[in-house]
């Protein structure tokens, strides 16, 4: 939680159908790829995949092993840059509604507003086009 770039992560245990037993799969984000790292004193966005993994490490209090994860990982890295809008603090007018006022029918997949929902994936866009061919 004090990370400059928001850092969050998830372990899982199998991921993959044929992922050997000996291998996990580690999935980290980060939301502020502008921000300069606690510990590597970079711009998220401008670092490596080994360097963003040590960044994370060393708010785990892991810094005696850095070396050592980073010789046995493989890390790939995606730029997402829109991936955080849907937990960007926003008002009610902020997405269409799901069935505009004036329309008859609206199938549209994209994302829609929808009460007690959150916006995240894509079924939710599918969820709210079927909604609105439902009406």
């Amino acid at each position: 939680m004090d990370s400059s770039w928001k850092i969050g992560f998830v372990l899982y245990g199998k991921y993959f159908p044929n992922q050997p037993a000996n291998v996990n799969v580690f999935w980290a984000y980060g939301q502020c790829s502008e921000a300069v790292g606690d510990f590597i004193k970079k711009p998220m966005r401008e670092c490596t995949g080994a360097e963003m993994f040590a960044e994370l490490l060393y708010h785990c209090g892991l810094e005696a092993k850095i070396d050592s994860i980073l010789e046995h990982t493989k890390v790939s890295t995606s730029m997402m840059p829109y991936i955080t809008s849907q937990f960007m603090p926003r008002r009610i007018n902020d997405r269409p509604k799901v069935i505009p006022r004036a329309a008859s029918i609206s199938p549209l997949l994209t994302v829609r507003r929808t009460a007690g929902d959150v916006v995240f994936t894509v079924e939710t866009s599918v969820r709210t086009a079927m909604m609105a061919v439902w009406v």
